[in-house]
């Protein structure tokens, strides 16, 4: 049975950094049995990749890729719109990447089995795959399975002062 990974990509004013970001995914090597797609969010007043410049992205990359736009500025707002665009196209798992990260082909290919059977945890890392070399000036991407949420940690009592 294959089940389908969706990467998002949250990104802001920087069209160059995204671009090479996209290139990297679309080198990976992708594991039986799995399949790929990505989401973009722009995190931008106006979307550099709208119209023409997505419809020549979408035509040079392999993978599926899906450009949403999300006016309100801050990551929290850009990753919440890249959660909700990932689960519209029915993932098993959903990947995170931020925009200045370059992933190595083996990324996927080296984090999917222990993902797949981790059950409810959530495995973090860097998307530099086996090597352990990421090309990146930071960030830091996951896998989340939104079958199997992760167990909410206790929480403490709000600390007041006198």
């Amino acid at each position: 049975m294959n089940q389908k990974l969706v990467i998002a990509v949250c990104t802001a004013q920087r069209p160059k950094m995204l671009q090479a970001c996209l290139d990297s995914l679309d080198k990976l090597i992708q594991p039986d049995g799995t399949e790929l797609a990505i989401v973009v969010v722009e995190n931008d007043p106006v979307p550099h990749f709208a119209g023409q410049a997505a419809e020549d992205m979408k035509t040079r990359l392999s993978l599926p890729v899906f450009f949403y736009h999300e006016k309100r500025k801050g990551i929290p707002f850009a990753r919440n719109t890249a959660l909700e665009a990932a689960l519209e196209h029915g993932p098993d798992w959903i990947a995170l990447i931020d925009d200045d990260e370059r992933s190595e082909p083996d990324w996927i290919e080296s984090s999917w089995p222990p993902a797949a059977n981790t059950g409810p945890k959530w495995p973090t890392g860097p998307s530099g795959g086996s090597t352990n070399s990421p090309r990146r000036t930071g960030g830091n991407p996951s896998f989340s399975n939104r079958a199997r949420p992760a167990p909410s940690s206790p929480r403490r009592p709000p600390t007041t002062c006198s």
